[in-house]
């Protein structure tokens, strides 16, 4: 089963950099590669990586900021 031949590319890129910025917190760097090489094949550009992984970088940061300032009240 292919999940991805029915899927405009624009929608392929768009999943595959999502699941690449989450497999990498998760600490899968094989399942990231892979994610980013159906994201390259899709259209993704270097600039598009990077922005999705600093994005969810950022929004980790963010999360983990506010839980930390709640468990602290």
């Amino acid at each position: 089963m292919n999940w991805t031949r029915d899927k405009p590319p624009e929608d392929i890129r768009a999943s595959a950099l999502e699941m690449a910025a989450r497999k990498a917190r998760e600490g899968c760097r094989p399942c990231v590669d892979a994610y980013l090489d159906l994201a390259r094949r899709n259209g993704a550009t270097d600039e598009d990586i990077s922005n999705a992984l600093e994005h969810r970088a950022s929004h980790l940061d963010s999360a983990v900021t506010a839980e930390h300032t709640r468990a602290s009240r």
